[in-house]
C-alpha cells in the first residue's frame, strides 16, 4: 500500500477533476452511472462552477455534504481517510502480509524501498541502478492550495492520521 499525504492528495484530485470537467462537465456523472448502481438511485449534489475555481469552496461544499449525509459529485476527502481503508484490509490480510509505504519515502529513497519490497515479496533483487526511476507524472498546478483549505484539511485529517500512526506506525 502506498499512501500519499492526504492534503496533497485531495488537492491533486481537485486539479484532476478540474481538467476532466473542462473537457466534459458530465464526465463524473456518466462514469458513476456506468460503474455504481447505487449512484443511479441517489440524489447527487452538483459541484458549483465557483468550486471548480476555488479549492477552499470545493472542500467546504464537500464537508457540508458529509455533515448532511448527502452525496456530492467528485468527492476528494474520504479517499484520504487511510485508517478506515487499512482497517478493511486487515479483515482480509494479516499484519505481516501488508507493506505500507508513504509516497514521500518512496520518492526520497526509491531504491531502498524497492529493495525492501523485494525482500518482503521474497523475490530476486533487480539492479535498480540501470532503471529509469524518475517520476512519471509531476503535476504542475495553475493554483496553489489556499492556506484556509490546508488548515481545514489538516483539521479534518488530524484524528484519522493519529489513529493511522497509533495502529500502523505511519
Amino acid at each position: 500500500v502506498i499512501l500519499r499525504e492526504p492534503c496533497d492528495r485531495a488537492f491533486s484530485s481537485w486539479n484532476m477533476y478540474r481538467k476532466l470537467f473542462a473537457k466534459d462537465r458530465d464526465l463524473y456523472s456518466k462514469r458513476m452511472m456506468r460503474c455504481d448502481k447505487e449512484y443511479r438511485n441517489k440524489p447527487v449534489i452538483r459541484r458549483s462552477p465557483e468550486s471548480l475555481d476555488n479549492f477552499t469552496v470545493y472542500i467546504k461544499d464537500e464537508l457540508e455534504s458529509i455533515a448532511n449525509n448527502d452525496v456530492i459529485e467528485a468527492p476528494v476527502l474520504n479517499w484520504g481517510l487511510y485508517h478506515q481503508q487499512l482497517i478493511r484490509y486487515r479483515q482480509y490480510f494479516k499484519h505481516d502480509q501488508l507493506v505500507i509505504i508513504t509516497s514521500d519515502r518512496l520518492r526520497c529513497n526509491t531504491i531502498l524501498e524497492l529493495n525492501n519490497l523485494e525482500n518482503f515479496l521474497n523475490i530476486e533483487h533487480n539492479d535498480w541502478a540501470n532503471v529509469d526511476l524518475s517520476p512519471v507524472f509531476c503535476g504542475e498546478y495553475k493554483f496553489k492550495p489556499e492556506r484556509e483549505a490546508l488548515d481545514i484539511l489538516t483539521n479534518y485529517y488530524s484524528v484519522p492520521n493519529a489513529k493511522l500512526e497509533e495502529d500502523f506506525g505511519i
